[in-house]
């Protein structure tokens, strides 16, 4: 193969693009670096050298691809014209293209043509790159004819098999020179509305999630680019693993995250039992939520009485009920409606003060002396008692405070959750009040009702000025200005460094709401399209979360019910459909299987279909000519030490049950969802499928790409057995 002269022609054509490509990212960092020199002191022109060297230094970003494979193949046009396909657009000094980027229109051939829909395409070229050099090449002929008539040659050994038997590093790298037809279809579908994928395990799901992200955002890059694009992952694991997949190819805009991550200042410390965890992920919440909220907004226990001078003002609670029931009918968040609850019972004490000055009149001969209205109130309004009975009527509140409160409170549980909620279900919420909001230590399931209860009850004043998850995104410009002071700050230390740091994102942040004209609170940090992972895990609370952040309702859901290891899973897509609500939803499916191989696949096929036998397995595309190994054992972490004390250097898992994970120096199920191994050993399956479901199981059996090994003491479940 290597000696073959299609392979030293090719070889010779990317070293041209490579060549090029580095020119094109020396003359971006050095229009940066120039315009950063001008010293210009006119504001305009400050501005306009600014966006002019961010963009510069943007560009240079995504071009320095250092020695990733830039061009993955090339596509040959009945007409004769060849297109080079690959990582980024490369031309050269004339402004031809030497390489066309793999999400632009011209390259869509490369991915889609067929025999039957060849798309103009006589031969499709895959390269076989091993860093910057071609080390291989595999052709497909889609006209034969064409072929016969033309000076083509054909050469080929495997583009797509070869990068699936490749080990595995333990991070996600890109496949966007071997996608295939039906994940390209999925990865260029139109954005509006809400789409879809079920897709069995080794399918792709996540690889084409990730490249359906970088190509909106290339295709849609000035509505996305404003509005943000967010990609949700199962688990922090989960995005560490595919965190340089976007910036690889080429779009370092994306936000990457966990639903436990999208509430500003809280992360997850804390653990829930299960049946709290269940309770807190279930819709009902919402109302238990609402009423929690309203059981705060009430009347005073007793009349409030204050002097003014030589007056005495008095508000009764039957005053204090009106003016409640009168605030509940507005509309508006809790903490908005305070300030009528606040300029009604300011009213109620100037009327009251009238009253008093009227009877002192009477009483004593002369006119009523009325104090000056708007003096009157802005001292009694500072009045302890006052604000004291302002916050007993309608309390300022952030969503921690609400959340604190209600579960460290079996009468407010119980007012809230009547009903509702069973007694062991609100007994399950309960928990130690603490001293205050920052001693609490919140869990996973708090963070989608901590953003319930923010929405419920609106910013308090400290929040407005820039906390909680409406706090505005830096964008690319802002971030450039930072990184360029930051470096004009020398050698400092640490301490000094990060302070500066605030300093600047603060004051960047306070422009970018100037510019919105105060409309980024009212918005939060909403995204024009949210990308979402193991979709199928997610609760009806997390699900309301995510439709705050994405106002349009576009959104590409990725999933396989097969593998929905919660009690709060969804059990059909026409479930997350009547969740989402609104927008038209397209389904598609992934049916062929790239990382499972035949053999694993069999076994896991019997575990499928205990658990959901209306589902069909993925088709696998390889065998990997090792069969599945079970090995009964009285010793169990002895075996597991043996089989991973291998040297040598493929990436392993071992998964286990919750309570033999840490003594093993292992994973459970919810760790591993979503990865991929070169090798796997599954320790007592039937733990594993008491603990997480068949569907658990099924999940542990699928991580692997070649080896699976199955340790067990006690019993096989039936579908393994």
């Amino acid at each position: 193969m290597g000696a073959h002269p299609e392979l030293a022609r090719e070889q010779a054509y990317v070293d041209r693009c490579y060549a090029r490509l580095d020119a094109l990212v020396q003359e971006a960092a050095a229009s940066a670096s120039e315009a950063q020199a001008n010293t210009t002191t006119n504001q305009q022109g400050r501005r306009e050298r600014d966006i002019f060297a961010a963009n510069a230094a943007a560009r240079a970003r995504q071009l320095r691809i250092g020695d990733q494979p830039l061009c993955f193949g090339r596509i040959d046009h009945d007409d004769g014209e060849s297109l080079v396909v690959g990582r980024v657009a490369v031309h050269d000094r004339g402004m031809e293209p030497l390489v066309v980027d793999w999400r632009a229109p011209a390259a869509e051939a490369f991915y889609r043509a067929t025999g039957s829909d060849r798309m103009g395409v006589t031969r499709r070229r895959h390269f076989l790159n091993r860093r910057r050099e071609v080390v291989g090449l595999d052709d497909e002929v889609l006209d034969a004819e064409g072929i016969r008539s033309s000076s083509l040659e054909l050469v080929g050994e495997g583009a797509l098999l070869m990068a699936l038997d490749r080990r595995r590093t333990g991070r996600m790298a890109d496949v966007v020179s071997t996608i295939q037809r039906e994940q390209d279809a999925i990865v260029r579908a139109p954005l509006p509305g809400v789409l879809v994928v079920q897709g069995g395990p080794g399918t792709g799901k996540t690889a084409v999630a990730l490249h359906r992200a970088a190509y909106l955002l290339y295709s849609h890059r000035l509505r996305l680019e404003t509005e943000g694009l967010l990609f949700i992952g199962p688990n922090a694991g989960f995005i560490r693993y595919v965190e340089d997949v976007l910036p690889a190819l080429g779009e370092q805009t994306a936000t990457l995250a966990t639903t436990g991550q999208l509430v500003d200042g809280v992360r997850a410390s804390g653990e829930d039992t299960l049946a709290a965890a269940t309770v807190k992920h279930d819709a009902r919440m919402v109302e238990v939520l609402r009423r929690a909220v309203a059981d705060r907004e009430r009347p005073l226990r007793e009349d409030l009485v204050i002097g003014h001078g030589s007056l005495t003002l008095r508000v009764t609670r039957a005053t204090s009920r009106r003016i409640v029931a009168q605030v509940k009918d507005r509309a508006g968040t809790h903490n908005e409606r305070r300030r009528r609850v606040e300029w009604l019972l300011l009213e109620a004490l100037w009327q009251a003060a009238h009253a008093d000055a009227e009877r002192l009149a009477l009483a004593h001969g002369g006119a009523a002396r009325v104090p000056e209205t708007d003096g009157f109130k802005r001292a009694v309004r500072r009045n302890p008692e006052v604000q004291r009975a302002l916050e007993r009527m309608w309390p300022r509140l952030s969503g921690r405070q609400l959340l604190r409160d209600l579960f460290g409170s079996a009468p407010l549980l119980a007012r809230a959750g009547e009903d509702l909620l069973t007694e062991d279900e609100r007994a399950a919420l309960f928990r130690e009040r603490g001293d205050s909001v920052e001693t609490v230590a919140w869990t996973d399931a708090d963070i989608a009702l901590l953003d319930e209860a923010d929405t419920l009850l609106g910013p308090t004043t400290d929040a407005a000025r820039g906390a909680g998850n409406a706090s505005p995104r830096t964008s690319s410009y802002d971030r450039f200005l930072i990184e360029q002071q930051l470096e004009d700050l020398g050698r400092v230390s640490p301490v000094v460094r990060a302070a500066a740091e605030a300093r600047l994102t603060a004051y960047a942040e306070e422009e970018q709401r100037a510019q919105d004209g105060g409309d980024r609170e009212a918005r939060g940090a909403s995204y024009g399209h949210v990308i979402v992972d193991e979709a199928q895990d997610l609760s009806a609370m997390q699900w309301r979360m995510l439709m705050r952040r994405c106002p349009s309702r576009s959104m590409t859901v990725v999933g396989d019910l097969a593998q929905a290891t919660t009690p709060w899973a969804i059990h059909s897509w026409d479930e997350l459909a009547e969740r989402i609500g609104g927008p038209t939803v397209r389904y598609e499916e992934l049916t062929i299987g790239y990382r499972t191989p035949a053999e694993v696949m069999e076994l896991a096929a019997g575990v499928l279909a205990a658990v959901h036998p209306e589902l069909t397995p993925p088709r696998p595309m390889r065998h990997s000519g090792r069969r599945p190994t079970v090995v009964q054992t009285d010793d169990v972490a002895g075996e597991v030490k043996r089989r991973t004390s291998d040297e040598d250097d493929r990436l392993t898992a071992v998964v286990a049950p919750a309570d033999l994970a840490p003594q093993l120096g292992a994973m459970t199920v919810a760790e591993v969802k979503g990865l991929e191994f070169d090798r796997v050993i599954v320790v007592e399956p039937g733990a594993v499928a008491r603990e997480a479901g068949l569907t658990g199981l099924y999940v542990a059996l699928t991580r692997t790409t070649s080896e699976l090994v199955i340790i067990h003491r006690e019993p096989l479940p039936s579908a393994l057995a």
